[in-house]
């Protein structure tokens, strides 16, 4: 059977992380280890208890600064698994969430995100197709130009997404993970794609379900590093490689 590793991110939202957990281990697909991410922290005694609580066994990482966006990445090379599923911190996933992830990769072995974008103007970010479990639902596999807030992947992959690294990783640890991630796995041939998301007879009346913080950092597009960063990573290297 193949194995899965979830790594969990702790900065403010800490009141999701219960229910995060408890949507986890209710997985149809278990999962094998957990690591826990903890940026700084002011409520570590929260954290704590709720893990010792419900996934004792857990390896938690406890960093004296906060490392942004980046280090959950960094810290999955700790996985030992076959898989690895790396969660924003306000995401819920549906019980059959990483076996349907598991039936998309075994057909096609890249990346899964929980939500995708399709550029269609890549000077304007604004001007894209999102793809969720509440926007443009997907009925199959969808190959997209970006997916992000959760990322399914088989660990082999994960030395590709990380071949390299933005060049200002203080400026830019707030933001924008999501283009990084999709532009490293575009330039080492590795595709990215939502899972199907439509099926009633998998998702009617499972809770807990996905859903997004609408008042997260990558909603507030008119913040100026946003534009900064994207100007960085599409129209410098994904435009070059994907729209010539």
């Amino acid at each position: 059977m193949q194995t899965v590793t979830a790594v969990l991110t702790i900065y403010k939202r800490v009141d999701n992380l219960e229910k995060q957990i408890k949507s986890l281990l209710a997985q149809t697909y278990k999962i094998d280890k957990f690591i826990i991410n903890v940026n700084l922290t002011e409520r570590r005694r929260e954290y704590t208890y709720i893990i010792n609580k419900l996934i004792p066994w857990a390896l938690i990482i406890e960093h004296s600064f906060n490392l942004g966006v980046w280090s959950r990445f960094f810290i999955s090379f700790n996985a030992n698994t076959d898989f690895i599923f790396i969660l924003d911190d306000d995401i819920i996933p549906w019980t059959w969430y990483i076996q349907n992830c598991i039936d998309c990769y075994n057909q096609k072995p890249w990346i899964y995100g929980s939500w995708g974008s399709n550029f269609k103007n890549l000077k304007i970010r604004k001007d894209r197709d999102i793809l969720s479990e509440s926007n443009n639902i997907p009925s199959k596999i969808t190959q997209v130009d970006m997916s992000g807030h959760s990322w399914f992947f088989g660990r082999s992959n994960l030395s590709s997404m990380f071949d390299k690294l933005p060049n200002d990783l203080e400026k830019f640890k707030v933001c924008w993970e999501e283009l990084w991630v999709s532009y490293r796995a575009l330039a080492n041939w590795i595709n990215t794609y939502v899972p199907p998301m439509n099926n009633q007879e998998l998702t009617g009346n499972l809770e807990p379900t996905l859903w997004h913080d609408q008042n997260a950092w990558f909603n507030q597009f008119w913040n100026n590093l946003y534009q900064e960063f994207y100007d960085y990573c599409i129209l410098d290297w994904f435009l070059p490689l994907n729209f010539k």
